[in-house]
């Protein structure tokens, strides 16, 4: 028979566990607002160049709020007497008199995906099959180099396709859509070069003419050709 007091224990062990857990994962959050690789430094370093010039007194004579600019998870923004905390990444999509139902995640990545795979040419199960190995579905995963999002896009890549919410799963993947196509483009739509370019970079597989011999971007370009042919 469990005695009283042993249940007072029990019960005692239970709340510092519980109070632990949290302990660690308030950490987590910090250490993670601290971590800053190299490409993700960069991408913050120009995203605060133009913040600065789009809330001076310029042409447009217009400020971008502080929640407007919220780009990247590692970025802390001061706009006035309003903080951006880093954590500040629930992107959804806004209720209309058309869309009177706010749309699941999974029903915006399908929707999205199908509309870039139209306008791309891209087959959708050759979009879908990039986010899957690169995200896992993941719509806030971040790199160890500071690739994000489900299509894993890299700073300057985001930067050059015109994202500005990288972790917004529309603009993500229209961001990822289009620079794949520009790979498939500039490889005569060989895919399997494009997936090594999006992968390792243009520049890698320019200097191979083919697949680098590089042992992640092999197995990435294995791994999707295969999901394609089922």
């Amino acid at each position: 028979m469990i005695s009283f007091d042993s249940l007072s224990q029990q019960s005692r062990s239970l709340e510092n566990f519980t109070k632990r857990m949290g302990e660690i994962t308030n950490m987590g959050t910090i250490l993670k607002s601290r971590m800053k690789p190299e490409f993700v430094s960069s991408f913050e370093s120009r995203l605060q160049e133009a913040m600065a010039a789009s809330s001076s007194s310029g042409k447009s004579g217009k400020t971008v709020s502080a929640k407007d600019s919220a780009y990247h998870p590692f970025v802390y923004i001061t706009s006035g007497s309003e903080a951006l905390d880093p954590v500040m990444l629930q992107y959804e999509e806004p209720v209309t008199k058309t869309n009177k139902v706010k749309k699941t995640k999974d029903e915006r990545i399908s929707g999205k995906v199908s509309q870039v795979s139209k306008r791309y040419g891209l087959p959708e199960e050759l979009v879908h099959a990039v986010i899957k190995t690169e995200s896992n579905y993941d719509q806030y995963a971040v790199s160890r180099a500071g690739a994000m999002g489900l299509m894993q896009l890299m700073p300057q890549t985001a930067l050059d396709m015109g994202v500005k919410m990288p972790f917004d799963i529309e603009q993500n993947i229209e961001g990822g859509a289009k620079y794949l196509k520009l790979m498939l483009e500039r490889y005569d739509g060989n895919i399997e070069k494009a997936l090594a370019a999006y992968n390792a970079g243009p520049h890698k597989v320019d200097a191979v003419n083919g697949i680098p011999a590089i042992d992640e971007t092999q197995d990435y370009v294995a791994k999707i050709t295969k999901m394609l042919k089922k």
